[in-house]
């Protein structure tokens, strides 16, 4: 799983900056950075804090983070087509 990814790749789509999600949040700007950068593992309870502030449920901020194929670096083709979903504002549904 990794969660680092997931949460990045949808603050990305979803046009989310690390200054925004912490204003949603209460989480700071700077936990944030080291969550996404690898340097910090976050706590379910702050996994969930960060699906809430990114309007995710949080079983679906894992789904979608347990989805990433770390083989090549590259998400699986569901990850992509969950991804895409939070993109044009649909909820990820699960299989």
């Amino acid at each position: 799983m990794n969660i680092a990814w997931a949460i990045q790749k949808t603050m990305e789509i979803q046009r989310i900056s690390q200054q925004q999600l912490s204003k949603k949040t209460g989480i700071s700007r700077n936990y944030i950075y080291k969550i996404i950068n690898g340097y910090h593992s976050p706590s379910v309870f702050v996994i969930q804090r960060l699906a809430e502030g990114m309007d995710m449920k949080t079983s679906e901020l894992i789904a979608f983070a347990e989805g990433f194929s770390g083989e090549a670096g590259k998400p699986s083709e569901k990850s992509l087509s969950n991804l895409c979903d939070l993109g044009n504002g649909t909820r990820m549904v699960s299989e």
